[in-house]
């Protein structure tokens, strides 16, 4: 549905993720292997969902980020 508004595959395919997979906590490196997604490119997009509000970066030195509320109450109105 996202993808038919506009929004890029990517970035609808990490929400999904965050979505899918509640509170959990990931890493950049590790996003991208599990989604088979350039990690450039998850880093892009984890950026602008960051801007978004939707994530958090939990940890700053290993990039590691997280979903927030906006993000599991949006989760539970629209499907990714």
């Amino acid at each position: 549905m996202l993808e038919e508004l506009g929004v890029p595959r990517t970035r609808v395919r990490i929400m999904r993720f965050f979505a899918m997979n509640g509170e959990v906590e990931i890493g950049v490196r590790e996003l991208a292997r599990a989604l088979k997604i350039n990690a450039g490119n998850v880093q892009r997009e984890l950026t602008k969902l960051r801007n978004l509000g939707l994530l958090e970066l939990t940890t700053e030195v290993t990039s590691t980020y997280s979903s927030t509320a906006k993000l599991r109450n949006l989760a539970k109105k629209v499907e990714f």
